[in-house]
């Protein structure tokens, strides 16, 4: 890539700078202009890279971007806003992209020649721009990372990958930048959801982030109305952001792995019982998915996979990781030996609708290593199956923050796998339709597998189970 440079002022305008970025894009040369507010503060924070909205058509430079840069020259940041390509189309979005993320690194890597703060880099967008800031964060590396993340009601979110009911954009896996997303509340429903879901993933990927929804009267892209104007609170929001540090200090001790003891005394104390009188071959440990094969209903696939096999229903509906951790430490494995223990839990630790606190996807893979390493501890020649976390989520098919924690932490405790103690199991295909939206037929609450899901659960990881059980599948006993 071959970058030139020319830096000249603006009559009459002496803090702004007006700089011509020639960007190569094979054998065409196109032109991104790149505006420089410099702060008068004699200790600048930072540089603010801007990105103005404009709806892909037009660039809102004058009515939006500058009025903001000089708001922001005020909190002590260099601002420097972009004039990317504009167009309608996915081709247009990614000569965009490619505009920001080619001045992004420029700035990066050139804060002295071009008298910029390189304290703190913050990336921030507003409508459309918003859109683009949010999608450039995920072809950054861990290394290049802005600081801060700032989307000013953020338009396209609620769109979706073609084909799929996937958001077209999704928060970094592992986020180190703080974020902070406003909306107006006279945005359309859909998008405002959509936005408060990508803080909560943001929040559950382990980053931290913070979601504004402003008053009906707010700044509206497009509007016409100044997005700093003091009445509608938008400046006051941003100044609180940036001067707040961040805290990016979480308790050593993991919420998720601290052993809970839950409500249900009486099934444990029945569940103390039994082990303590029969020693069982296959034991089966989770929340109410697995609870739920004592049901008349699910019954016959228990009895078709499981029952036979000398099985052992240890499911608790309501259950997190920490209560699975204090059933293992006050006696539900005490002598016993089975063969394999299949474990599937996860979902209440990411339920906002039940419980005063959310588990982030690390938390909960904190929590799923600590139950397989009790069960290591007490059981070192048992196999264990660990599940990944189901794909349910409240109120419909579609992927919520709440299935995007699960999927992530799924992903990170897919990595304890051994292959000789501990296998690490993906049914969830049998639970979803092509696009990625959950199958009715098979997960009726969008949440918990009905008796079809459960059989279709068990068929899929039959394969392993027999071939850990040492019998044939559907457990018919093997003469090897």
């Amino acid at each position: 890539m071959s970058v030139k440079l020319k830096i000249k002022p603006f009559i009459h305008r002496p803090i702004i700078v007006f700089v011509l970025i020639l960007f190569s894009f094979c054998s065409n040369v196109s032109g991104s202009p790149l505006h420089v507010y410099r702060t008068k503060s004699e200790s600048p924070k930072g540089t603010i890279i801007l990105l103005p909205g404009g709806g892909y058509k037009v660039l809102n430079i004058k009515s939006e971007a500058a009025k903001l840069a000089k708001f922001l020259n005020t909190q002590s940041f260099d601002v420097a806003i972009l004039e990317y390509h504009i167009g309608i189309g996915s081709e247009a979005g990614e000569i965009a992209i490619n505009d920001i993320l080619k001045a992004y690194r420029l700035i990066r890597t050139n804060f002295k020649s071009l008298k910029l703060c390189d304290n703190r880099i913050i990336l921030m967008g507003i409508s459309s721009g918003g859109y683009l800031a949010a999608c450039t964060v995920n072809k950054l590396s861990n290394n290049e990372q802005p600081a801060d993340l700032i989307l000013i009601s953020p338009a396209k979110m609620d769109e979706y990958v073609p084909g799929t009911v996937y958001k077209s954009v999704m928060p970094p896996v592992d986020p180190s930048p703080r974020l902070l997303l406003t909306i107006p509340a006279a945005e359309n429903k859909s998008l405002i959801t959509s936005c408060q879901e990508y803080s909560k993933t943001w929040i559950g990927y382990d980053g931290q982030a913070t979601f504004c929804l402003l008053a009906d009267s707010a700044w509206i892209a497009g509007a016409g109305a100044s997005p700093v104007d003091k009445k509608f609170n938008l400046a006051r929001i941003i100044k609180t952001f940036l001067d707040t540090k961040s805290d990016n200090l979480r308790s050593e001790k993991n919420p998720a792995g601290i052993p809970v003891k839950g409500y249900s005394s009486q099934r444990h104390q029945e569940k103390l019982a039994l082990v303590a009188k029969e020693k069982f071959d296959l034991i089966m440990i989770g929340n109410s998915i697995t609870n739920n094969f004592e049901k008349p209903e699910y019954q016959p696939v228990w009895n078709e996979f499981f029952a036979h096999r000398n099985a052992l229903n240890l499911g608790y509906s309501g259950y997190r990781t920490e209560n699975i951790i204090w059933n293992i430490e006050n006696g539900e494995l005490d002598g016993q030996s089975p063969k394999v223990i299949v474990l599937e839990i996860g979902t209440n630790n990411v339920d906002e609708k039940n419980y005063p606190t959310r588990h982030t996807a690390g938390q909960l893979a904190g929590g799923i290593k600590a139950i397989v390493s009790r069960i290591r501890e007490k059981l070192p020649d048992t196999k264990i199956i660990v599940l990944r976390c189901f794909p349910g989520c409240y109120g419909g098919p579609n992927p919520t923050s709440h299935r995007a924690i699960l999927e992530r932490a799924s992903d990170i405790v897919s990595g304890i796998a051994d292959g000789k103690h501990i296998f690490y199991c993906d049914v969830n295909k049998v639970f979803l339709n092509h696009d990625g939206s959950i199958n009715h037929d098979m997960m009726p609450d969008w949440l918990h597998p009905g008796p079809e899901g459960a059989k279709a659960w068990a068929l899929e990881m039959e394969p392993l189970l027999s071939k850990l059980m040492g019998d044939y599948p559907n457990g018919s006993i093997s003469n090897k």
